[in-house]
């Protein structure tokens, strides 16, 4: 498997002011969405792209999802609340 360089994104703002972050792989975007759950005290992502949704998973300190596009492929994002930076991982 070959792996894209990582692409860290600086994200402005905090989890009471936030806005979209467009982020390109390969000619295709992806929407990445920060949203906060009051209730609850977890941050979670979305990854929206037509026909295709996340799947996600909360190891310490940081948070990552994995949006399969194909059986053979798919694009891990780490997203890390403490300084709000977002690294990209392309695996194919």
């Amino acid at each position: 498997m070959a792996a894209m360089d990582n692409l860290p994104l600086a994200v402005a703002g905090d989890f009471n002011s936030w806005s979209d972050t467009l982020m390109e792989i390969k000619g295709d975007t992806y929407v990445a969405t920060v949203t906060e759950d009051l209730s609850a005290g977890d941050y979670g992502m979305k990854i929206k792209k037509p026909g295709t949704w996340d799947s996600y998973r909360y190891p310490d300190g940081n948070y990552v999802f994995t949006l399969s596009k194909e059986a053979t492929d798919g694009i891990t994002i780490s997203f890390n609340p403490k300084n709000w930076e977002f690294k990209i991982d392309y695996i194919e």
